[in-house]
């Protein structure tokens, strides 16, 4: 029983740290670029509230050929690879 619920609590501790970087990408993608930097961690703030992110991600998408509604960018320069949203 014992050996259950360290399991548990392990499974815990080791699914937030490695959901955390995809809580902080999700966050710092609502924040301008002075947010990002004035706080990293933080929900966007009034000042620092921005969907000009995607705006700029959906007309690359759609600059490079990929179907900007599916989230999927295949830019194929080598080291930036196939993004995947």
């Amino acid at each position: 029983m014992k050996k259950k619920i360290a399991y548990g609590v392990t499974g815990l501790i080791l699914g937030c740290i490695f959901l955390f970087p995809i809580y902080i990408l999700i966050m710092n993608s609502f924040k301008t670029t002075k947010g990002i930097f004035t706080d990293v961690l933080g929900f966007p703030a009034k000042g620092t509230f921005t969907l000009e992110n995607y705006k700029i991600f959906y007309e690359f998408a759609a600059y490079h050929g990929s179907d900007s509604g599916s989230g999927a960018v295949d830019i194929g320069y080598g080291g930036l690879g196939t993004c995947t949203l």
